[in-house]
């Protein structure tokens, strides 16, 4: 059965899910048409879509992980062999993330996760992406990189980007060593 989905109020952006078979009646006198019965399963669809989102994303941060990461990277890098763009890929690794678990504890240590994966996205265009990898690992794919100075740049647009969590914890801390900037020694 085709399964259509189609905008009920374009304003709030709603989405309702219909499945609809069609019937061809074109021989038939009395009707001489093809004949459509539809009927709305975005309530069945609901918790479908949750399974989707949860097998593909980290339930901490909400960005893909793995294996979302790793399916994005292959296209990408298909894209670049059809088309002959470029493709970039960071990974990041927070220095001394132990020290904050085992000192502030692990909620400490999740809002430092939850505010790196705000720093990068807000950091990234939507062509890109950031997935969590790991316990502390995050990735980054960038798409159509023309430059190291592009790099440089999602790079610092992410340094730049206040968060509440890594303030949160700079409070109960002289300064949040995982996401600020090292002082030159």
């Amino acid at each position: 059965m085709p399964v259509a989905r189609r905008r009920a109020h374009p304003r709030s952006g709603i989405w309702l899910s219909f499945e609809t078979i069609g019937t061809n009646l074109l021989d038939d006198p009395d009707v001489r048409g093809i004949v459509l019965n539809s009927r709305d399963v975005s309530e069945r669809r609901v918790p479908e879509d949750q399974l989707k989102h949860q097998a593909f994303h980290d339930p901490l941060t909400s960005l893909p992980n793995r294996a979302l990461f790793t399916d994005r990277l292959v296209h990408a890098l298909a894209r670049r062999g059809r088309m002959g763009r470029s493709v970039a890929v960071l990974f990041l690794d927070p220095d001394s993330f132990k020290v904050v678990n085992d000192t502030l504890g692990h909620q400490a240590g999740d809002q430092l996760l939850i505010a790196l994966a705000e720093r990068l996205r807000v950091g990234l265009r939507p062509e890109d992406t950031v997935a969590r990898v790991g316990g502390d690992e995050m990735a980054v794919l960038l798409n159509d990189v023309e430059t190291v100075t592009q790099l440089v740049e999602m790079a610092n647009r992410s340094r730049r980007t206040p968060s509440r969590a890594c303030s949160r914890l700079a409070t109960r801390r002289s300064r949040c060593r995982t996401c600020s900037p090292r002082s030159p020694e």
